[in-house]
């Protein structure tokens, strides 16, 4: 039941308009019960998992928190997640190592054949699976007591608009919005509304249009060359950025239908100028999560410049093999360590600037993007030879007329509208594309330093009233096209891209 189907639409309307009207006693149970409905509904296979982690963690962190001493409910903690991260580690990783072995062994004149596991990745396991880590580290450091309340607790690993792909909630922060009464309030009620459909034109539009011509163009990665793979590299970051904060926006959308104010996840990262900067904005509740569980109990920056450049390359290494079971997320991983570490060294050498304005601002967005594209390239290419074609050939120059011709050929099958088709849909996706990101800009000026809520919905403050309900209509007629479109050329709803890692 992907987010972007009218199936999932009519499901949470109805869920939301039910809700509204339960007393409290009822509510968590039914919303319970709907995210068993949606999960169970995606991926039945692997239902009983998620309520085998739900069983464990609500036990496990009870058994902790009975410990009175700090080195018992550690060690406690750690026999608590040792069974979260096998699962992980078996559904994700098992294939991964086996076969790193087996390469490694074959260097040596071994011939090992590995062993293959054909199972699917349970969906969303990545995600809950650090929720739930989160909480027993939470319980063991005493900074919260355990939940008695079953319902409530699972509740709060299993709530559906945020499972599949976040962001990483917080027990510090669900939970007590789980315990209160939330009836309908019509305010909440269309910030949701507004932020789900902003959220729906960011995948529909912009990321799923550009996703057409960026899969075709990795399809037939070696029969393009120069501006096609340019765009190929750019294109992909926009669409992977848009695909996410896109899933997030819903997420936060479908939430406040429900009452509940989920944590924000991007505040405009490719405005930002360096990779500190970049890395406070994207991804913020992964970000977050790894520097309060990895990096601060490593030590943080607290053992000396030395310790802290390796807790950051590490942790840097740890978030590229989160994202993917591959050589290439581990190399896109330490891609950024190097720029982060890079960074860190400077500012040894000397001493940080006050945030640049104007020109230099706009210059190091664009160089901080170019590098963030260039390394998002590891993430689409299916090996690191494509990756390696891509990076070289996009700068010979030649034959982009022809190539681009044939680029939109592929991307559109059985689609023949002709040049008025063509000429409509580029204009649509470069409109789309300018204000998706001024959308971005407004939320990432709107949001509170302390909480991170935002203080201005990105549509609600739009005047005159008349622009902001053109801004709707376009969103909700755009998207609608473009599902269209895409299915069309697809042949099928395109999922988000997240919800592979």
């Amino acid at each position: 039941m992907a987010f972007n189907s009218p199936l999932f639409m009519l499901f949470i309307a109805v869920c939301a308009a039910i809700h509204g009207a339960l007393p409290q006693r009822a509510q968590n149970p039914f919303l319970l019960a709907a995210s068993m409905v949606c999960y169970f509904w995606a991926a039945p296979q692997y239902g009983v998992l998620l309520l085998g982690t739900v069983s464990l963690v609500y036990f496990g962190a009870r058994w902790i928190d009975q410990a009175q001493d700090t080195p018992v409910r550690r060690r406690r903690m750690w026999l608590v997640i040792a069974p979260l991260l096998a699962v992980l580690g078996l559904f994700k990783y098992f294939n991964f190592f086996m076969g790193s072995a087996g390469s490694l062994l074959g260097w040596f004149g071994i011939a090992w054949q590995p062993p293959v596991l054909g199972w699917i990745l349970p969906l969303g396991i990545s995600f809950y699976t650090f929720q739930a880590i989160g909480y027993c580290a939470d319980v063991s450091g005493r900074k919260m007591l355990p939940e008695r309340n079953f319902v409530d607790f699972a509740l709060f690993i299993s709530f559906f608009p945020q499972i599949m792909s976040g962001p990483i909630g917080r027990a510090g922060e669900l939970l007590p919005q789980y315990k209160r009464h939330r009836p309908f309030v019509y305010g909440e009620t269309l910030y949701g509304l507004r932020r789900f459909l902003l959220g729906l034109f960011k995948k529909t539009v912009v990321a799923d249009g550009l996703g057409l011509l960026v899969d075709a163009a990795y399809a037939q990665l070696r029969d393009y060359s120069g501006a096609v793979l340019l765009f190929a590299a750019f294109g992909y970051a926009v669409q992977l950025y848009f695909d996410f904060a896109g899933y997030t926006d819903m997420a936060v959308g479908a939430a406040r239908l429900f009452g509940i104010k989920l944590r924000e996840n991007f505040l405009a990262p490719y405005f930002a100028s360096d990779p500190a900067g970049f890395w406070s904005r994207w991804h913020i509740s992964l970000t977050s999560w790894l520097r309060d569980y990895i990096y601060i109990p490593l030590g943080g920056n607290r053992r000396g410049f030395p310790r802290k450049l390796f807790n950051i390359a590490l942790v840097f290494l740890i978030s590229g093999l989160w994202h993917g079971a591959s050589w290439r997320f581990v190399a896109w991983g330490g891609l950024h360590a190097f720029a982060r570490v890079g960074q860190e060294l400077l500012r040894r050498c000397r001493p940080p600037k006050a945030p640049g304005h104007g020109f230099a601002a706009i210059l190091g967005a664009a160089g901080m993007f170019c590098f963030a594209a260039f390394g998002f390239v590891l993430f689409r290419a299916a090996s690191f030879a494509d990756a390696a074609y891509l990076w070289g050939a996009m700068f010979r120059l030649g034959g982009e007329a022809e190539q681009f011709s044939a680029l939109w050929a592929s991307a559109s099958p059985g689609i023949t509208l002709g040049r008025t088709y063509t000429l409509l849909y580029f204009g649509l996706l470069g409109f789309s594309l300018l204000l998706a990101f001024w959308f971005d800009l407004r939320l990432a000026r709107s949001v509170g330093r302390r909480d991170g809520t935002p203080l201005l919905e990105p549509l609600g403050g739009i005047r005159p009233r008349a622009v902001r309900w053109l801004a709707y209509w376009y969103m909700a007629l755009s998207s609608l096209l473009f599902l269209f479109i895409v299915k069309t050329a697809a042949q099928n709803a395109v999922s988000f891209i997240y919800f592979g890692f």
